[in-house]
């Protein structure tokens, strides 16, 4: 299980992003959780070691050659064991990530993996510690017969959440994985393999294309350096489902939208993070509102919820698919849910 840095888009209090660029951000920031769904299956094996070669993760993600679709192949029960078991232990990462062309950044992580008693299937929890960030993570993954693939559901405590399909090849070791939900936005691709190398050491790399052109790439570096430790386990899980009741208790106030007039201008507090809810049962769009314009963020559908990163004081305007206004969030001081509910719609944004 490898945790990475969502890359989240912000508004900025000084410099202005380009439109284009912070829809862009605003639809790579979900997919970017990817790369943490694929550690796993097929895990690390031979010594243990405690220090990953800095020349693994070091440079920049380069312009690697073209990664594979995920295989039509499945799993018999046996080899779903065999895969499965190899993952699990302790474990310890590194990621470098960014935009193409982009700034790249580099982060770190820690996890344990456990099997389920009685199934083909396992749980993991770890933590993220990066840029002046830290993420608590919980995982489930079972072998479904049916399908003849794993199904990995991973929560974290940023809001963020996913659905994934695994392939582990029995011959060559090489796993893949495939988003299942939320789902990609048009044009958007996510392509994801991991290989391990003889070393001990394992090796992983993602790539996101929107209309056949590269936008994001990852790689990562990871390794085993030891066995479950079932006490450190249980208390990073009450440390993480604590942290999770704690966002779910901070709700923000989803205000009916009347006039323009009416509708607050935002201002600068601190940086803090919310989670988009769209409770809705269709498609909504967000925007922040800076003065007398709207920026358009992203559009969630029914159901589906988005971490966002912002600062206290700054206005959310939530609207249809046909941009008529629903509500907004004024932003407070701490991390919140911003569920968006059923309101009566009145007029259009500016």
């Amino acid at each position: 299980m490898y945790s990475a840095k969502p890359q989240f888009p912000r508004p900025s209090r000084q410099k202005k992003i380009p439109r284009s660029l912070k829809i862009r951000m605003t639809q790579l920031s979900y997919l970017v959780i990817a790369v943490s769904l694929l550690m796993l299956i097929n895990g690390v094996s031979g010594e243990e070691v405690t220090e990953i070669s800095a020349d693994l993760v070091a440079a920049p993600v380069a312009q690697d050659e073209e990664i594979p679709d995920f295989p039509d192949k499945k799993l018999t029960p046996q080899q779903a064991r065999e895969s499965l078991a190899r993952g699990i232990g302790k474990f310890q990462g590194k990621v470098t990530m960014g935009p193409v062309g982009g700034e790249q950044t580099a982060t770190q992580d820690n996890w344990q993996a456990r099997l389920v008693a009685g199934k083909i299937a396992a749980e993991i929890v770890g933590r993220f510690e990066g840029e002046n960030q830290e993420t608590l993570y919980h995982s489930k993954i079972h072998y479904d017969e049916q399908l003849g693939l794993f199904v990995m559901q991973y929560a974290a405590t940023d809001g963020s959440e996913r659905t994934e399909h695994v392939y582990s090849d029995p011959i060559t070791g090489r796993t893949y994985v495939r988003a299942v939900a939320p789902s990609m936005p048009p044009g958007v691709s996510l392509r994801h393999i991991r290989d391990q190398g003889e070393d001990g050491h394992g090796k992983g790399k993602l790539q996101v294309t929107e209309y056949g052109k590269p936008v994001f790439r990852a790689k990562f570096a990871f390794q085993k350096i030891g066995p479950v430790d079932e006490q450190e386990f249980e208390k990073m899980l009450v440390e993480y489902e604590q942290s999770m009741k704690v966002l779910k208790s901070n709700k923000l106030t989803f205000v009916p939208y009347t006039t323009r007039e009416a509708l607050p201008r935002s201002h600068d507090g601190k940086e803090v993070q919310i989670v988009f809810q769209n409770d809705l049962k269709k498609a909504v769009k967000y925007w922040y509102v800076e003065g007398e314009e709207n920026e358009l963020y992203g559009e969630m559908k029914s159901g589906e919820r988005r971490p966002q990163q912002t600062f206290a004081g700054h206005v959310w305007l939530i609207t249809d698919k046909d941009d008529k206004p629903l509500g907004y969030f004024v932003v407070g001081g701490v991390k919140a849910m911003a569920h968006i509910g059923p309101v009566k719609p009145t007029g259009n944004p500016d």
